[in-house]
């Protein structure tokens, strides 16, 4: 085959219309039903008529679909699923239109995805992640270079996991910073990635000091460290979002939109915490997708289950 024919089939592959044996284990969804239902009338205040047909519920149970199922790909691949009866059925849904589908991060609002015991509440994970114009925490490379300014705190006999220095620094005029930079140096493991060295660490190489950058001044460093620690944890959940839920399709693009496909991920990978008792993996992913396209029966899916459960005792 031509490289040129490939794409030529690919692009015809994914116009394929889904078919009704192309999703199953849609019984799941009846527990997920009463659960959403509070979300019914959301975005209705102006349908005086009544003719809304996609609901917010509806919305959020395609938007698991989608993640559960990786012959859902794409909105136009949703809204060919929403036009099958045994997913009408099942969902409590009508067809969707593709501009209803797209509407609906228009109408609907993320932030009542999200609930606390006080009511409702805005989820506040983007606006926590430090805007690069205003401040930021980040990592310097092993080799970096600058010029002492102001000394703050030194300690050279520092032991593993505790500050060696704590600098306002100044970097060469070709780095295009014009405003005070501090750095925060922390005694760490030293590793070298397994790409050189049989043996190594998979992370990044490091010479045992861990350098971090800032424009926070006034910030203890302690605080620093984990603000630092906290921000890792953010760039592991988005991995374990695009590589595990297989998520590096946005159905929508503006922050609305994105913030309802996050929080039905995030429910995703609650439903499977829950009913696996453990942490979400691939393997456990793969092996639930099997299940909502046919590959693999309850029984096999059960067996799975039961073997990681079995591993704690």
């Amino acid at each position: 085959m031509s490289t040129q024919e490939q794409p030529d089939r690919k692009r015809k592959a994914s116009k394929q219309k889904i078919q009704e044996s192309d999703i199953t284990g849609l019984k799941y969804f009846d527990q997920l039903a009463p659960l959403l239902q509070r979300l019914h009338d959301d975005g209705c205040q102006r349908d005086r008529a009544g003719n809304r047909k996609l609901h917010y519920d509806h919305y959020c149970m395609l938007l698991l679909l989608f993640l559960f199922n990786p012959i859902v790909t794409s909105l136009r691949g949703v809204q060919q699923a929403s036009e099958l009866k045994k997913v009408q059925k099942k969902l409590g849904c009508a067809r969707a239109s593709l501009g209803s589908l797209s509407e609906a991060t228009s109408v609907f609002e993320a932030d009542r995805l999200y609930v606390t015991d006080r009511g409702y509440a805005k989820f506040t994970l983007f606006n926590q992640i430090v805007d690069a114009n205003s401040s930021y925490v980040c990592r310097l490379r092993d080799n970096s270079v600058w010029t002492v300014v102001e000394e703050n705190y030194r300690n050279d006999d520092a032991d593993l996991d505790e500050i060696i220095s704590d600098e306002i620094v100044e970097f060469s005029k070709g780095s295009g910073l014009n405003h005070k930079v501090r750095v925060i140096c922390i005694r760490v493991n030293p590793h070298t990635s397994r790409g050189k060295y049989r043996g190594g660490s998979s992370g990044v190489d490091s010479d045992g000091i861990l350098r971090i950058a800032t424009n926070l001044l006034d910030v203890p460093a302690e605080v620093i460290s984990l603000i630092f620690s906290n921000r890792w944890a953010v760039e592991i959940f988005f991995r374990f979002f695009k590589h595990i839920l297989g998520c590096r399709h946005l159905l929508s693009h503006d922050q609305n939109g994105i913030e309802i496909q996050t929080y039905c991920a995030i429910i995703a990978c609650m439903l499977i915490a829950l009913w696996t008792g453990k942490k979400p993996t691939l393997r456990t992913y793969e092996m639930i997708c099997f299940y909502f396209t046919g590959l693999a029966d309850e029984d096999e899916l059960m067996t799975h289950i039961e073997k990681l459960k079995s591993q704690d005792t």
